[in-house]
C-alpha cells in the first residue's frame, strides 16, 4: 500500500493492485507530489494514462510552465494536452462526446475531458466513462 508521506517534491510513486470491481481488472494507484509540497492521487488502469491525468491537474491548477517541463522531464511523460489534441477534427474531447462522434475514435478513447462538479473535479473520457475523480481541496 503507497504511503503518501513517502512521496518527495517532485517525485511519483506508484502501485499496481487488482480492483475489487471485477469488471475493472487491475489497476494503478499514482501519487505525485508537486513542489510545493501538493499530493496529486489518481487511480487509472496503466501508468501512462495516471501521469496523463496529472499533468493535465497541473494545468488545472496553475502550474508553473518550468514545473509542467520539471514533472514530464522526470516522469518521462510525454506531453499530452486532452483538451487539444483530439483526433477526430473537434475543438475538444468534451465537444466530441456531446454530439457523439467518438464512436469511431482512431485513439480509442484516450481523449479525456475535465468536469468540475461540486465539491470534485471528474475527467471523463470520450465516451462518458469516468476516468478518475479529485476531491477539490485535495
Amino acid at each position: 500500500m503507497l504511503d503518501p508521506k513517502m512521496c518527495e517534491r517532485g517525485r511519483e510513486q506508484y502501485e499496481l493492485f487488482k480492483s475489487s470491481d471485477k469488471s475493472r481488472g487491475k489497476l494503478v494507484q499514482y501519487d505525485y507530489r508537486r513542489l510545493n509540497g501538493e499530493l496529486i492521487s489518481c487511480v487509472s488502469k496503466t501508468v501512462e494514462d495516471c501521469r496523463k491525468i496529472t499533468l493535465k491537474r497541473l494545468e488545472f491548477k496553475g502550474a508553473s510552465v518550468e514545473e509542467i517541463r520539471q514533472y514530464i522531464a522526470s516522469t518521462r511523460s510525454t506531453p499530452f494536452d486532452y483538451l487539444d489534441e483530439v483526433p477526430c477534427g473537434q475543438p475538444a474531447a468534451e465537444t466530441a462526446f456531446k454530439l457523439g462522434v467518438c464512436a469511431t475514435c482512431p485513439r480509442n478513447q484516450l481523449c479525456a475531458f475535465a468536469v468540475q462538479e461540486a465539491y470534485h473535479d471528474v475527467v471523463y473520457d470520450c465516451t462518458g466513462k469516468e476516468i478518475s475523480r479529485y476531491s477539490i481541496g485535495d
